[in-house]
């Protein structure tokens, strides 16, 4: 039974041997001395998160300059901005906002109007 694929097998094999005895030792890439501690670890770990915040947040920038590079009327846009951020009033937002309404629908009076089911779905 193989364990690994043939390309990873010739991959491990081309490894070179090294056949000067020396001892293992750990080793922490990320620090100059090779020690691993907690402050460098986390260190790593919130690099990580803001590369992948930033990433996020570069992509989500692009997708707001481009709705408001529309040529398409300011009322439009900002009420798809609006939809995008699940601020329109339909009745389930009002009904989290404290105004004393009745959350079912009054097209279909079917299931709660939500922004989704306001727009799409009845």
């Amino acid at each position: 039974m193989s364990f690994f694929l043939d390309l990873d097998k010739e991959l491990i094999c081309s490894i070179p041997v090294d056949f000067q005895e020396r001892d293992d030792c750990l080793s922490w890439h990320f620090d100059k001395t090779g020690s691993y501690t907690v402050k460098s670890g986390y260190k790593v770990a919130m690099d990580a998160k803001c590369q992948e915040a930033s990433s996020n947040l570069k992509v989500e920038q692009q997708w707001w300059l481009s709705l408001w590079n529309l040529k398409i009327p300011l009322k439009v846009k900002v009420f798809a901005w609006k939809a995008c951020l699940n601020g329109l009033p339909c009745l389930i937002n009002l009904r989290k906002r404290n105004v004393l309404v009745n959350p079912i629908c009054h097209c279909c009076n079917l299931e709660e109007e939500t922004l989704e089911h306001a727009l799409f779905w009845c």
